[in-house]
């Protein structure tokens, strides 16, 4: 990454690990969007998602995700409306992108994991040769801390919890240089970037930290990096999916 690329061309840039339309490049493969309800977090994963999963002759990795729907809020009608419109801006008109949406879907995998000890225990299942089987591309975690005030309130062997899940995502992610991590987590107050409050084997897992905010209250949000504030970009969310502006 050059430091004078601006956020835009840096999500387009083509030399990144795989093509999910958001800052990552070899040095930034576990990455947290940061913000507040309804700022955008979980539409930029689906949106990243979406550019793993789709073929490579409309522009996508064609590779495989596995989607840890910790908070159970995926919604699969979105996630198809999105995938559709994408899939027909690509597409001559007289051509039905339903075929291709659906062998897309088929490449999304969704985990719904009720406790820490579930989403450990399945991230440990993800042998070596299953994620080269299957061909996982992207990981994503929503959110990284569903089960964390719950794990602190319990006994001090679920608070552990939250060093042994980030030290396996970072075993997976030295084993294979090519995947991608991605890990969703709510501020605490308001549009406090600065708030920490996950472990520090959780903090020194991240390489890449975007903090998210709705910039209108409805439909415009700025996505930018909490250490690097020359990485900035906004993007609008509607029927279709992002578009960066």
């Amino acid at each position: 990454m050059e430091f004078d690329e601006s956020a835009y061309e840096l999500m387009c840039n083509k030399d990144r690990v795989v093509s999910l339309g958001i800052p990552c490049t070899d040095e930034h493969r576990v990455i947290e969007f940061v913000g507040c309800g309804s700022s955008g977090k979980s539409e930029l994963a689906m949106h990243a998602s979406i550019n793993v999963i789709l073929p490579k002759s409309l522009g996508g990795d064609e590779g495989t995700v596995l989607w840890f729907d910790s908070d159970c809020t995926l919604n699969p009608q979105r996630w198809i409306q999105v995938l559709l419109a994408m899939v027909e801006s690509k597409l001559p008109a007289d051509i039905n992108g339903n075929d291709i949406v659906d062998s897309c879907m088929k490449r999304l995998i969704v985990y719904r994991c009720l406790s820490s000890h579930q989403l450990l225990y399945s991230l440990n299942s993800l042998s070596e040769e299953y994620i080269n089987n299957v061909n996982v591309k992207l990981i994503v975690v929503d959110n990284a801390a569903s089960f964390y005030w719950v794990d602190l309130e319990t006994d001090p062997i679920s608070a552990g919890y939250h060093v042994s899940i980030p030290a396996t995502i970072k075993m997976m992610a030295k084993r294979d240089p090519a995947l991608v991590f991605i890990l969703i987590k709510p501020v605490l107050f308001g549009n406090n970037k600065t708030s920490e409050y996950l472990s520090q084997t959780w903090q020194r897992l991240i390489t890449l930290r975007l903090f998210v905010l709705s910039t209108n209250g409805h439909s415009h949000f700025r996505m930018e990096s909490i250490n690097d504030k020359s990485m900035i970009s906004e993007f609008i969310i509607g029927p279709q999916g992002i578009e960066f502006k």
